[in-house]
Formats: structure tokens, C-alpha cells, sequence
């Protein structure tokens, strides 16, 4: 029955005149190669003979004012020049590679010469224009088993594909200026004095004054803890400020009143100390039938510019019912990271790096109302009593809720992250489980997290303008019947380390089926990868029946098991493939489907732009 379905559309490609211009199908599957005979673009850069291949760019040029600074990270592009890596098990219905190539997809152009290896367009580059028209609501409303609800503001439509605008500057574009190093900062947290409407508006200088927020208690002063400001190794603190002292509060345990707990940036704050959950707000976190169980509104707010550190596996967890509300800005951006990266920074010795490695403490976890697929029953029949353990183990979600609010982060960084409570139960830099449509995420960045940069369960929020630098997993992950999506994220994978840039998973026989929109995103690969011993190390996989919609995206660099896998079957006996998705609500193979989409989208990988054949057979 699957053989003789590859056959139809193979001759429907045939007829259609679309297998006599791609070199490669399921009847000539080894010898796929796309962007050949593309050449770069114009202007100065590095990209091009030496991280970009033989063909287009330039070693030499002009001045590129979009060039990274030198402590920038870096990922790498691909050579242009990629194949199919083609496995044992059962051919696809029919060839990714082939439908990649589908007329008017536009997804066949090279990204050699035209980004730089941070993922910024070259100056003068030319090839990266296409047209993306935001959805006014998401997901489509022929998806029937998930709610259709209005999209966010934030999600926009934009002529040109990848993470930024070619026609904006480095200097210019939204990662300028709050980011860790991805435009050559070392480090963020420092002294916002001035800040407007904060408890440092009228401060020339930090001053421990023994007065910690009524809700928090007293650790001791910073320098007494981590030394002197003006050992400051990345040089933020200067001036009279270097000779300034900051209170160290604690957070409770547990913030379950209904109410607000503040968080002022004239301190800094303390998770406590390798606590298993760590902090919690609100009561919704505990199990429904359990003694204390309240979807509480408790909210915790926290003011630009504010630096929060953590140990162990403690982790800061918002509870359903409850809320975060952190708003930092370009210039006052909110942190949250390790212990150990800021004893680093201020310990006066240039051996410790400032930047901590991953794992340090176990990371943010969003425990929100929204669906879940994994609620009970198969399918479920109702979301009321969804009651799903997050990974991590660190509290429950789920519920009936798809517009549940979170809260708000904005300009917020999530570094060093995801130690592990469980061999293989860690928490990610973010985890969100069952987050609603009302939650903003917009202006966030995750940093060296020991697990994946942020994983949603379920929900259907949207986040924007995102960075994942240094994921030791995937960078952006996704199951559970998630229904909401990305636009603007740069990925960065900086080592050996990491699995995939996505990662998404499907949940045969469950409802609803995930179906992610995704625009504008780049993913690199690292720029120094040894041959992988284990893990998928792939741009993207998609698999278990999932849907999604990938548009104006750029997946490049050094993935050797290929930059886009579509796991088929995947051990499942049902019709329910991913490539069957290509059909729903009226689509086709020689068109593409509204259900599986693929649209502006450059996969240029250095060895593997599509790794086939590798599902199993579905039973007969």
C-alpha cells in the first residue's frame, strides 16, 4: 500500500514537470543536491571561501559595518553543495527533497556570501527576499481538533527570510545592546542607575541598606558574598558605582498569597540554594486533589535591570493561576542565571571564565491552563481535569484554558542552565508547559542551557525575537499538542554538544496535534563539530504525524545527519505520517498542503540537507 502510494505521486511529479528539474526522488534517491550554480552576494565579509565553501562570497572586501565583533559567537554556514543521506527502512510517500523543490516555494537558494557566521545578512547580499503574511488567527481553522484563536501583534509579516532584515544594520538590529555576546558583549548585568519608574531611578551608586522586599529575607550584602564590585571582570561596573554594595534577598519557597511580590533592581536575588522545586509562585503547581491546591493569582514582578542567580536544582516555577511579569528593556534587561557565573566574574581571577557553563541551576519553568494531548484519555475528552507532571518533576499543568495568561517576559535572559534532577529529567532554560495564547514572550534569550534552550508542552503560545545560544540539546523543542509558534530567533550552536535546532514531536492518536507556525528564524550549526558519537544532530526533525508551517527560515551549517528530517512513521501502524499532512484541507503533493508547509526556506547544509528513508514500516 505505501509503495504503491510513492508510485502515484512520483507520477504526478512526472506529469508536472517537477522530477525532470530535481535530480533526486524516491526512484533516484542518492543523488539530491541542492543550490548548485548559486553564486553569494556582493560586498565585503567572511563568509564565502572560508566557513561558506568555494562558491560566492568573499575572503577579502570592503568594510562590512554588519561584521561581527571578534568575541562574537559564531556558528557556521553550509557549502552549498549538500546531499541525501538515505537510510534502510521504508521510503517516504514520497521524497523530501523532492518536495522541498515544489514550484514557488522558493527554497533552493544558497546562503553562501549572503549571511555572516552570526547569522547576519552581508552588506549588498541579494537572494534573501520573500514574502511572509502573518495568519490573523492559528492555527487554520480546517485543523479541527485545536482552537483557532486570533495571533498576537507581535507576529508580523516581512519580505526577506531569516532572523533580520538585510536592510538594517548589526548595530541597529533587535539583538543590539541587551544579548549575551551574540553582537561581542561579555556579559549584561550591571549598574542601572537612572532607570525610570524603578527603585534606582534617583541612584548614582548601589547601596546596601539592609532592606529587602517584604516577602523576601536577607542573605547578606554582595560583596560580602561574591567581592568587591570593582572586581568586576567585564569591566561594567565603574566609576563610583564599582565602589557601590547591593543587598542579597532570598525568595521564599513558596509566594502563594494572592497578590504581588516585587522585585526591586536595588538588590540582588537569591533562589535558594540547591532547594528541589526551588521558588514557586502561586499554588496551581501541586496536583488538582492534592491538600492546598489553588489556582492562586499570585504575581511576581520583577523591575528592569534586576539579576537574579540560582544553585543547584533550584529553579524559579510559576504555578497555573499565577503570573510573571518580567519586563526589562534593550538597556536594563532582566537576568537570571547561575551562582557560579557571577562568583566567576567577580572573583578577580582571569582563569574562571565569566561565562559559567551550563547546568548550574535548573532553569524557569511556565506551568500554565492551556491544552495538553497528553491530558487524559486517548483522546481526551476533556481538558478540565488536564493534570500533566512537567519534565523536571518540578509541578503540574494543563487545564481548559487556551487564552491563559503566564504573564510577560520581555528582554529577558535565561543563562547556564538545566541542571539535572533525574538522569535524563532536567528542566530546559525555559520550560512551558500548557501555556495560553495570552502569555507574552518577546525579546528573550537562553544561554548555555545543559538541556534544550526552551521546550513548550502543550499550549499554544506565540514567542518573538529569541535567541538559543549554546543549548547543549535542541534548541527549540516542541510537543504535547503545541499550537502556537516562533517568529525572529536566532540559533547559535556553539559546540559538539547539541541534538537538533527544532525538534518536534507529534503524539500519535492524540489531540490536539501539534502544529507550530514558525517565520524568520535562523538556525546555525557549530562552527567546530567533531564526528558525533550519539544524538540526532540534525538542523530540524519533525516527526509522529505532527503539522506545522516553516516560512522565510534559513537552517545551515554543520548538521551531519542532515538539516531537515521527516520521520514518517516512526514505529506508528496508523495513516497518521507527517507527510500525510501534505493533503489535509485541500492540499497536494505537487502544491504543498496548508497542513505541512514549507515556504522560503533555505536548508544548506555542509554535508546533509536531507536525511531520508529512515521510518519504519507500518505493520500490513
Amino acid at each position: 500500500m505505501q509503495l504503491k502510494k510513492t508510485a502515484v505521486i512520483a507520477a504526478a511529479l512526472i506529469g508536472s514537470g517537477l522530477l525532470a528539474a530535481c535530480d533526486g526522488t524516491d526512484l533516484n534517491p542518492n543523488t539530491t543536491v541542492i543550490n548548485i550554480g548559486t553564486t553569494g552576494g556582493t560586498g565585503g565579509g567572511t563568509t564565502g571561501g572560508t566557513t561558506g565553501g568555494t562558491t560566492g562570497g568573499t575572503t577579502t572586501g570592503g568594510t562590512d559595518p554588519n561584521a561581527p565583533a571578534a568575541n562574537a559567537l559564531r556558528g557556521s554556514i553550509g557549502t552549498g553543495v549538500g546531499t541525501t543521506s538515505v537510510g534502510t527502512g521504508l521510503m517516504d510517500p514520497f521524497s523530501i527533497a523532492t518536495y522541498f523543490a515544489l514550484s514557488g516555494f522558493n527554497n533552493t537558494t544558497s546562503v553562501v556570501g549572503r549571511i555572516d557566521t552570526t547569522g547576519y545578512p552581508v552588506t549588498g547580499t541579494t537572494g534573501l527576499a520573500g514574502t511572509f503574511t502573518a495568519p490573523a488567527v492559528w492555527p487554520p481553522a480546517t485543523a479541527t481538533d485545536a482552537t483557532s484563536l486570533p495571533v498576537p501583534s507581535t507576529i508580523v509579516s516581512t519580505s526577506y527570510i531569516g532572523a533580520f532584515d538585510p536592510a538594517v544594520t548589526r548595530a541597529n538590529a533587535w539583538t543590539a545592546g541587551w544579548t549575551v555576546r551574540v553582537n561581542g558583549n561579555e556579559d549584561v548585568w550591571r549598574f542601572f542607575g537612572g532607570t525610570a519608574g524603578t527603585a534606582l531611578a534617583g541612584a548614582s551608586v548601589p547601596v546596601a541598606d539592609g532592606n529587602c522586599p517584604v516577602g523576601t529575607t536577607r542573605v547578606n550584602d554582595f560583596v560580602t558574598l561574591f567581592g568587591p564590585l570593582s572586581r568586576d571582570e567585564t569591566s561594567l561596573f565603574g566609576g563610583t558605582a564599582a565602589t557601590g554594595n547591593y543587598d542579597v534577598c532570598r525568595l521564599p519557597a513558596r509566594f502563594g498569597a494572592a497578590g504581588t511580590l516585587t522585585l526591586t533592581n536595588d538588590n540582588v536575588y537569591e533562589i535558594e540554594a540547591d532547594s528541589f522545586p526551588g521558588a514557586v509562585i502561586g499554588n496551581g503547581d501541586l496536583q488538582r486533589t492534592a491538600v492546598g491546591y489553588a489556582e492562586t493569582p499570585s504575581v511576581l514582578s520583577i523591575e528592569p535591570g534586576t539579576l537574579l542567580y540560582a544553585s543547584g536544582r533550584s529553579a524559579l516555577v510559576i504555578g497555573r493561576g499565577a503570573q510573571i511579569i518580567a519586563n526589562g528593556t534593550a538597556a536594563a534587561p532582566i537576568v537570571l542565571t547561575s551562582r557560579a557565573q557571577i562568583a566567576n566574574r567577580f572573583d578577580g581571577s582571569s582563569a574562571t571564565s565569566t561565562d559559567a557553563p551550563a547546568g548550574g541551576w535548573a532553569g524557569l519553568a511556565l506551568l500554565g491552563r492551556a491544552p495538553d494531548s497528553q491530558c487524559a484519555g486517548t483522546p481526551p475528552t476533556s481538558f478540565d481535569s488536564c493534570d500533566v507532571l512537567i519534565e523536571g518533576n518540578v509541578g503540574r499543568y494543563g487545564g481548559n484554558s487556551p487564552n491563559d495568561s503566564s504573564g510577560s517576559l520581555r528582554y529577558v535572559i535565561v543563562r547556564s542552565t538545566g541542571s539535572i534532577i533525574a538522569e535524563g529529567n532536567e528542566l530546559q532554560g525555559i520550560t512551558a508547559g500548557g501555556v495560553g495564547r495570552g502569555t507574552t514572550i518577546d525579546y528573550v534569550q537562553v544561554h548555555r542551557s545543559n538541556d534544550d534552550g526552551i521546550e513548550f508542552f502543550g499550549g499554544n503560545a506565540f514567542a518573538t525575537h529569541m535567541v538559543f545560544t549554546g543549548a547543549q540539546d535542541d534548541s527549540i523543542d516542541l510537543d504535547n499538542g503545541f499550537t502556537g509558534g516562533v517568529q525572529f530567533a536566532l540559533v547559535i550552536q556553539e559546540n559538539d554538544l547539541p541534538n537538533s535546532g527544532f525538534e518536534m514531536d507529534g503524539r500519535f492518536a492524540r489531540t490536539p496535534i501539534t502544529f507550530p507556525l514558525f517565520a524568520n528564524i535562523t538556525v546555525l550549526g557549530p562552527s567546530n563539530r567533531p564526528l558525533p558519537a550519539a544524538g540526532d544532530r540534525l538542523g530540524m526533525l519533525a516527526r509522529e504525524g505532527m503539522r506545522f508551517s516553516i516560512n522565510n527560515t534559513i537552517i545551515t551549517g554543520d548538521f551531519p545527519f542532515g538539516c531537515i528530517d521527516i520521520d514518517d512513521n516512526d514505529g506508528n501502524a496508523t495513516v497518521e505520517n507527517t507527510f500525510n499532512r501534505v493533503n489535509e484541507a485541500g492540499g497536494s503533493s505537487t502544491t504543498g498542503g496548508p497542513h505541512l508547509l514549507f515556504r522560503n526556506v533555505i536548508a544548506d547544509c555542509s554535508a546533509v540537507n536531507f536525511r531520508e528513508n529512515d521510518e519504519v514500516p507500518p505493520a500490513p
